[in-house]
């Protein structure tokens, strides 16, 4: 990201690398300078790397004939022409 006291973007005062993997604060000094203009170019798409976890059963399943509830499931509602 760079950025620009004009709006033609000549006069650069600013430049850092911005990434979601970079969580630091760049502060503007000084605090509340104009910003005439910005650019952001080199794209980079970098994929995810979180892998899937969890989903295992917990607890146990236990009969109980007093608090027992049946669901039942209506069929989907299918418009035709």
């Amino acid at each position: 990201m760079r950025l620009f006291d004009d709006g033609v973007c000549s006069g650069e005062f600013h430049q850092r690398n911005v990434s979601s993997e970079l969580g630091a604060c760049d502060p503007i000094i000084p605090a509340g300078r104009a910003i005439g203009g910005k650019s952001v170019t080199e794209h980079t798409y970098i994929k995810g790397t979180c892998e899937a976890g969890g989903g295992e059963p917990i607890g146990e399943a236990v009969e109980d004939d007093e608090n027992a509830v049946t669901f039942c499931c209506r069929q989907s509602y299918i418009f035709e022409e």
